[in-house]
């Protein structure tokens, strides 16, 4: 919509969709034919209307899973789940949540990223190298609208090694990204 050289192709996409057997997606493919239709102005304000109710659901449901992860802790994870307070799964569960919130923070505290905000969704830590080696590598990916940043963490297991101007090297031809 805020990319007016790109509308007519997406309404020709949408006017496909309208051929669809589902009810639903020909009554949303409509719809959205229709916000194109609109002036730039309306186009404009559908646009921040919907990036405004996206972003308070987001923080609702941010507060939810605090909640969850908090109950989690508290009373476990239910019945059938397989984890009690206390248990090693109820720690790793808390533990790789409190990570994520700690690097997303983190994330939108640095200068140059904090004008892109908080990412639409971050992955659990991925571990690149074996978690016995010298050096542990990890990566998380911040997945925004119209971005996706990769945050590498290295961590050096070795006390008389100082790693000094690390640089990570990807290769994007790759396929599936």
């Amino acid at each position: 919509g805020l990319c007016p050289p790109l509308r007519q192709s997406v309404k020709v996409l949408l006017q496909r969709v309208m051929q669809d057997n589902d009810d639903e997606v020909r009554d949303r493919a409509v719809f959205y034919t229709n916000v194109l239709d609109s002036s730039e102005e309306d186009v404009e304000t559908f646009i921040v209307d919907v990036a405004n109710s996206t972003a308070q659901r987001r923080a609702r449901l941010n507060n939810e899973k605090d909640d969850d992860v908090a109950r989690f802790t508290d009373e476990g994870a239910g019945e059938g789940a397989g984890a009690e307070p206390g248990s090693p799964l109820a720690e790793q569960v808390v533990k790789q949540h409190k990570q994520i919130e700690k690097a997303i923070a983190e994330l939108m505290a640095h200068p140059s990223l904090k004008k892109y905000g908080r990412p639409h969704k971050t992955s659990e830590p991925e571990h690149i190298t074996d978690t016995e080696s010298e050096f542990v590598v990890t990566y998380l990916k911040h997945t925004y609208a119209d971005r996706v940043i990769f945050e590498f963490r290295v961590n050096n297991n070795m006390d008389d090694v100082l790693l000094e101007n690390v640089s990570i090297h990807m290769d994007c031809e790759m396929e599936g990204l």
